[in-house]
C-alpha cells in the first residue's frame, strides 16, 4: 500500500510538472507567433521603405537632370541671370531635401534591418528553448509511463495478496 501511495504521489507530482511544462511551452509558442507577426510587419515596412527609396532615387535623378538642364540654359541662353539663379537655388534645395529624405529613409531602413535581425535571433533562441522543453516533456512522459507501470505492478500484487487471503479464509471456514 505504501508503495502504491508513493507511486501515486510521484505520478501526481510528475503530472503537475508536465502541466507546468505545457503551460511554459504554450507561452513560448505564443511569443514566437507574436515575434513572427512583428517580423512580418517589419518586413512589410522594409519593403515600403525600399519602394520609397526607389521613388526618391528617381526623384533625385529627375531633379539632378533638371538641375543640369537649368545650368545649361544659364550658360547657353544668357537669360536673366537673377531669375536663373533663383531657379537653380530652388532646384538645389530640392536636391538637398531629397538627399536629406533619402538619408533619413536609409537610416530608418538600417534600423528596421537591425530590429529584424534581433527578432530573428530572438525567434531562433525561443525555438531552441521550445525544442528543449519538448524534449524535457518527452522525458517526463517516459518517466510517467514507467511510474504507471510500477503502479500497475503493485496493484496486481495487491490483488494477488487479497486473493490468497480470501482463499486462506475460505479454507479455514471449510476446515
Amino acid at each position: 500500500q505504501r508503495e502504491s501511495d508513493e507511486a501515486n504521489r510521484r505520478m501526481t507530482s510528475l503530472q503537475n510538472e508536465l502541466e507546468v511544462v505545457h503551460a511554459v511551452i504554450k507561452d513560448r509558442e505564443t511569443k514566437v507567433k507574436e515575434l513572427a507577426c512583428q517580423n512580418d510587419e517589419i518586413q512589410q515596412r522594409t519593403e515600403e521603405i525600399t519602394e520609397a527609396k526607389k521613388a526618391l532615387d528617381k526623384t533625385c535623378a529627375v531633379t539632378s537632370d533638371a538641375l543640369r538642364y537649368a545650368q545649361y540654359e544659364l550658360t547657353n541662353l544668357k537669360v536673366d541671370n537673377a531669375a536663373l539663379t533663383d531657379d537653380f537655388e530652388a532646384l538645389q534645395r530640392t536636391v538637398d531635401d531629397v538627399n536629406v529624405e533619402r538619408e533619413r529613409a536609409m537610416n530608418e531602413l538600417s534600423s528596421i534591418q537591425e530590429k529584424l535581425e534581433h527578432n530573428r535571433l530572438e525567434t531562433k533562441a525561443l525555438e531552441e528553448r521550445c525544442q528543449e522543453m519538448k524534449d524535457e516533456n518527452a522525458s517526463t512522459l517516459e518517466r510517467l509511463m514507467g511510474s504507471d507501470q510500477k503502479v500497475s505492478e503493485v496493484h496486481n500484487q495487491l490483488e494477488d495478496l487479497w486473493a490468497e487471503k480470501n482463499q486462506a479464509l475460505d479454507e479455514m471456514e471449510n476446515a
